[in-house]
This record gives structure tokens, sequence and C-alpha cells, in this order.
């Protein structure tokens, strides 16, 4: 058996070794050699691994000083630091690669929610803008020609719309969408790559349904989705778009991109599916719409149960 270790350096990155470094990396070593070790004892029987799995143990309790001085060397983790804690949801590059977009959420104790908000990093200049401050702003999108950035905004206990901030001029932010009714929720908004149309899910109906708007203007309103719909998502050439039904089918309708109104084609299922979906997109499609990949459960396989007799015997040998 051949253990190959491969360090990958990015040219952005300036890696330093120290000390510490080196203690980390020799417990990552061992711990990966105890795992693949642990992993044989698995895979083959019990009889033949008795051995094995002994000198698994001794090498585990060889590197626990090692385990010992990488703990020291570390700072200690305050109780600030953990109920401070800052996690990045979503990260969006801008087209032409020069800025990033990025999500944040952290605990604000004194209101007693998280505050989810965005900003403006600048790869040029190394610079770091907050956009948004209204703490109830997620899942930011660029539109295609990196004129302005998509993202949802909470503005109640329930409504969510979705909103546009322009990258030049005034950079003001204007409402997109914004649900008909107070008890009603954008769950899901998606650019065509010509950027001219927006496609999105809400509740407003009383149940999940697909629509599509103008963008940026938000003029026009085209139910895509009949009996239910969710997770809009187009073809690279914006020539058609897709969703999920309640059905578990995945649906899909031709739209006419030369005329200046959305005009769709009759909505058709395309093939049933099992997909997984707690967060993000369930789904995403190749460009010429011909493969889809999707976060599904893996179909349960059996696993034989193997009876091991007379194990204590082996210890003698």
């Amino acid at each position: 058996m051949i253990l190959r270790v491969l360090l990958v350096h990015d040219s952005g990155l300036d890696v330093k070794f120290t000390a510490s470094n080196r203690v980390e990396f020799a417990i990552d070593y061992a711990r990966s050699v105890y795992l693949i070790i642990l992993k044989i004892v698995s895979e083959r029987s019990m009889r033949r691994s008795i051995p094995v799995l002994l000198l698994s143990i001794l090498i585990f309790l060889s590197i626990q000083p090692l385990f010992a001085e990488a703990q020291s060397a570390k700072p200690k983790l305050t109780l600030d630091d953990f109920f401070n804690f800052v996690s990045f949801p979503d990260v969006k590059v801008s087209p032409d690669g020069n800025s990033v977009v990025i999500e944040t959420e952290r605990a604000d104790w004194e209101q007693q929610i998280f505050r989810k908000e965005l900003w403006l990093y600048r790869t040029a200049s190394g610079s770091l803008t907050q956009l948004t401050q209204s703490g109830h702003d997620s899942s930011p999108q660029w539109s295609p020609d990196g004129r302005y950035i998509l993202h949802l905004e909470q503005s109640g206990p329930t409504v969510t719309g979705i909103w546009a901030l322009p990258t030049s001029g005034d950079k003001k932010p204007f409402v997109v969408v914004q649900p008909q009714t107070p008890q009603a929720r954008i769950i899901q908004a998606r650019l065509s790559p010509d950027g001219r149309w927006l496609a999105y899910s809400t509740t407003e109906s009383g149940r999940e349904e697909v629509y599509v708007t103008h963008f940026p203007s938000g003029a026009g309103k085209w139910q895509v989705s009949q009996t239910g719909g969710t997770f809009p998502t187009w073809r690279g050439d914006s020539r058609e778009v897709y969703y999920f039904g309640v059905d578990s089918y995945l649906h899909g309708a031709n739209v006419n991109t030369k005329s200046d109104e959305f005009e769709l084609d009759p909505v058709r299922a395309l093939f049933q599916i099992n997909y997984i979906a707690a967060v993000g997109n369930a789904y995403d499609v190749s460009p010429d719409g011909q493969h889809f990949i999707f976060a599904t459960n893996p179909e349960s396989v059996s696993t034989p149960l193997v009876l091991v007799t007379n194990w204590t015997g082996d210890l003698k040998k």
C-alpha cells in the first residue's frame, strides 16, 4: 500500500511553515495513518486484522504528546470568540473576476437575531466595503453584465423581497419584486444568463409557485408553474426555464428570447427524481440543457453481518 501526501499551493497565498505547523502536519499525518489502519480493519476479516489493530493502537498512543504540544501552541478560544463567531454562507465572484460579494452571518444578542449582511471585496486593492445594513440580506448573485448585485431582503417576520444593488452610479438599492401579501415569502430567485429575466418562487398564492418578471425593472409578471413549483433554473442560452414540481418531477418550458415580452411554450414534465435541498439550490444544468446534476440520497446498500468466533485465540498467536 502506498501513502501519498499531496500539498497544493495557491500562488495567491503566502504559506509559512513554523514549528507549530510541522507539529500539526505530523498530527494530521498520524491521524491519516490511524484512519487508514482502521479502514483496513473494517474491510478485511477480523481474524487477519488483529495484529494491525494492535499496531494502530500503539501508533495512536505514541502521537499523544504531539496532540498536547499542538494544543498548547494554539490560541485559546474565549467565550467572546465563540458567541461572536461569523460564518460565510455564500460568496459570489463578479463576471469580470475583479470583485467578490460575500454574505456574512453572525448572532446579534441584543436584538436576538442572526444578522445577515453583504460585503464587497475588491481583488485589486484588497478593500472590503459593507453593502447592506438591514441585517436581513442574503443569497447574493451578480447580473451577467456585472452592473447589479441581486439579493433577498427580509422586511418583516415573513415578507422577503428581491432587491438589486447597482455597482456604479449612486449605488442606491431598489426593489425588483415585493410579495403582494404580508404572509407571502419569496423563496428562490434566479437571473437568466442573458440578464433580461428574473425567475423566482413565491408563496403569495397560498403555495409556492414559479413566476418570471423583467429585470431590472420588475415590470410584468408571468406564472410558469400551475400546480406548485420551486427552484427555478435557466438553460445557458436563456431559451428554457426549469423548476421542480410538487410531484417530484423536473419540469421545463421553452422561452422565446426574441420577443420583448415573456413568451413561454407549454410546460412539460421531464423526469422524476428525489432530491435533497436543505439549503441552496437542489440542482444545476449544463449550458446546453442536456445534462443535470442533483443532490440525492444514496441508494441503501445492505451490509453483510460477519460473526467472528474464537477471536481471543488469535491474541495468543
